[in-house]
């Protein structure tokens, strides 16, 4: 393997302008501002922190969302 490897948390949240403000005001990177994402279920909004030793957190906010992921996933139905 070559490179640092980079793990990606989802962390799911009630807000995410809240959270992400909150962290970035306490020396976490910003990597993703709030954005939001939609499709015929509703929408999402999502934001990436990066914290020390390279982790990255993906803020979530499904609340105005009834889809079965996140826009653009699909459920899996068998192998």
């Amino acid at each position: 393997m070559t490179g640092p490897s980079l793990l990606d948390l989802a962390v799911s949240v009630p807000d995410v302008y809240y959270a992400y403000d909150y962290a970035v005001d306490r020396g976490a990177l910003s990597l993703a501002e709030p954005y939001e994402v939609r499709d015929r279920f509703g929408s999402v909004v999502l934001a990436t922190i990066g914290v020390p030793g390279g982790t990255r957190h993906t803020l979530v906010d499904r609340a105005g969302y009834a889809g079965p992921y996140l826009p653009g996933y699909v459920p899996f139905e068998s192998w």
